[in-house]
């Protein structure tokens, strides 16, 4: 008896647990955009860009620093290298070097001023690093602003599912008096066929929600990289509307101060002074220091030679100046100003767009505002009508007709107030979008 008492309270307990373990995940917005930053392969994209343009920019860097080279050279003469010395009326011929000579060297090259080319490249790739983390801020703007609208979807979705499920569970009930009321020859038959119809549509409307409930959830998945089958969480529903009270003017400013856009341009025209610096070093000579260690002689380490020193090493200055090439680099300063003149043209014409943006994102919020505060009060309006239509029917003082009517308001209000509620989360998302935050 105790041992049986034992096995039962343990398999509880099992149950129990496997309960626990299978309960599904609660996912909130806040979540839901932390996943897919972390995890959205355009994150990962715009990462790997950021990482490659830092190793630009320790290129860049490296090119101020000194080279180190070695090389190794065999030769092979076909006669042996020689000489005539003149001694009075005769002459003399002498050997002086080797049919088979091995020679190697290690050198070193130190950039002393190159008009101010290094400098100007490494000024250009480390703002070229800033533009890519200025892009992974866009990119984190925009996976955020899909993942809310992905999400919202969801709930509209879910939401509509309700509302089809309440819908045929009604017109089941309405059919159902319908059929009770043609029995006893209240109604008429065609009375009764408009009620089948209703509740054949309403059942196929349900089918279609369900398949958009799953394909929202699908589409929310592909954004935070998870597999487009998985069910393993819930959507933590929103019924609330936050407050908003911002002025649009001061919308427009913290766009123009927060936009990556607006910063990466201003990024963009300081790469292209740069490029107007780099462009003029061109100009003004090259000069560098070098050193070099030398070995040559007839055997593999160049360690042999009776005909001259087998080991050396110099140091010396090298100056270069390419004072004319046919006009080439005066017409490439002029490109690159007027490239930087292009630069701010198209700076302007953002901030434009962007205050245009803000604009537009701050009145679709207004009238999502004033949406959802007049479908509140038609939702409530149809939910009333509903009743009272459906109450008269089970008197007969209403006919199916009213009584399909009423639902068929009743249904639409319903998709009105939840597409104007979630419509107006995805409206503030876009306004938050528009200035920069999310």
């Amino acid at each position: 008896m105790h041992k049986v008492r034992f096995l039962f309270i343990l398999f509880c307990c099992i149950f129990f647990l496997m309960g626990i373990s299978h309960s599904a995940e609660i996912l909130t917005l806040d979540k839901a955009v932390q996943i897919a930053i972390k995890n959205n392969p355009k994150i990962k994209e715009s990462l790997f860009n950021k990482r490659a343009a830092m190793e630009e920019k320790r290129s860049a860097f490296s090119g101020m620093l000194p080279k180190i080279s070695a090389e190794y050279k065999y030769l092979h003469l076909r006669d042996d290298p020689f000489v005539y010395f003149k001694m009075g009326p005769q002459e003399k011929k002498f050997v002086r070097g080797y049919r088979n000579t091995y020679s190697w060297n290690i050198s070193l090259v130190q950039p002393i001023f190159t008009g101010f080319a290094l400098l100007s490249k490494y000024e250009i790739s480390a703002l070229g690093l800033d533009r890519e983390k200025l892009s992974a801020e866009l990119t984190k703007l925009d996976v955020a602003f899909e993942v809310k609208q992905a999400y919202f979807n969801v709930l509209l979705a879910r939401r509509e599912l309700e509302v089809m499920e309440e819908e045929v569970k009604q017109l089941k009930s309405h059919l159902d008096d319908a059929k009770g009321f043609y029995s006893q020859g209240i109604i008429p038959k065609n009375d009764l066929l408009k009620s089948e119809v209703a509740y054949s549509l309403a059942k196929q409307k349900l089918v279609r929600a369900k398949s958009d409930l799953s394909v929202a959830r699908s589409n929310l998945n592909r954004i935070l990289n998870k597999n487009i089958l998985d069910l393993s969480y819930e959507i933590q529903d929103v019924d609330t509307m936050p407050f908003f009270s911002q002025d649009l003017r001061e919308l427009i400013k913290e766009a123009m101060k927060k936009r990556p856009e607006i910063i990466a341009m201003d990024r963009a025209i300081k790469q292209a002074d740069w490029g107007i610096k780099l462009a003029r070093s061109r100009f003004f000579p090259t000069v560098s220091i070098f050193g070099e260690y030398q070995r040559e002689g007839e055997d593999l380490g160049a360690t042999e030679n009776k005909f001259t020193n087998e080991k050396n090493l110099l140091l010396g200055i090298n100056a270069k100046w390419e004072f004319f090439e046919s006009g080439k680099k005066f017409f490439d300063v002029r490109k690159a100003k007027w490239k930087l003149k292009s630069l701010k043209a198209r700076k302007q014409a953002l901030k434009d767009q962007i205050a245009v943006q803000v604009k537009k994102a701050y009145e679709d919020l207004m009238v999502a505002k004033i949406n959802v505060e007049t479908a509140r009060k038609s939702l409530s309006q149809a939910r009333e009508n509903y009743r009272v239509t459906n109450e008269g029917y089970r008197v007969q003082v209403n006919t199916s007709t009213d009584v399909l009517d009423a639902r068929a308001y009743l249904t639409q209000s319903e998709m009105n107030y939840y597409g104007a509620l979630y419509g107006y989360h995805v409206a503030l998302a876009a306004l938050k979008r528009a200035i920069g935050e999310y």
